[in-house]
């Protein structure tokens, strides 16, 4: 399926059709739920299939979405360099900012994989991100016994 909406975007790319018409089904690559169309659509970004303006807003856009929040991270975290370098450091803020979506087991490889890679860029992206997490684990913590007992009882 990623790669039919990749052939799409590259058939009305060739005919000269808008940009909100060609890249129209961009944005849905980042709800895909099934693992495999997950690591397609990020080979296709590897393979350079979609266009450069479009990977920043999809990958933030996959670290909305609960199956896309791991495939999205570790694809972050193996290609951060690049992406750095090839989307700049708005893009970056953005992208640090998003991935404290992340779930909340995952904080100590957020700080550390930050700690590492950022280099003085994006502190307060990264303060959100960070605080966005602690919330999240916060929030689940005191939810899970009450949310729990709920869907026992109905």
């Amino acid at each position: 399926r990623p790669e039919r909406h990749a052939k799409l975007y590259h058939q009305r790319r060739a005919r000269q059709a808008s940009p909100a018409e060609s890249q129209r089904y961009l944005p849905s690559f980042a709800y895909f739920r099934d693992p495999e169309a997950l690591s397609r659509v990020l080979a296709l970004v590897d393979e350079k299939r979609l266009p450069l303006e479009a990977v920043g807003p999809l990958l933030r856009l996959m670290f909305t979405e609960r199956a896309a929040r791991a495939p999205a991270w570790s694809y972050l975290k193996e290609h951060f360099p690049h992406l750095r370098e090839t989307l700049g450091d708005m893009w970056t803020g953005n992208l640090v900012e998003a991935s404290g979506s992340i779930p909340p087991k995952l904080r100590d490889d957020y700080v550390n994989f930050y700690a590492k890679s950022l280099g003085g860029v994006a502190k307060q992206a990264y303060a959100r991100g960070l605080e966005t997490l602690e919330l999240r684990a916060e929030f689940q913590a005191s939810t899970k016994t009450e949310l729990v007992a709920w869907f026992q009882a109905h």
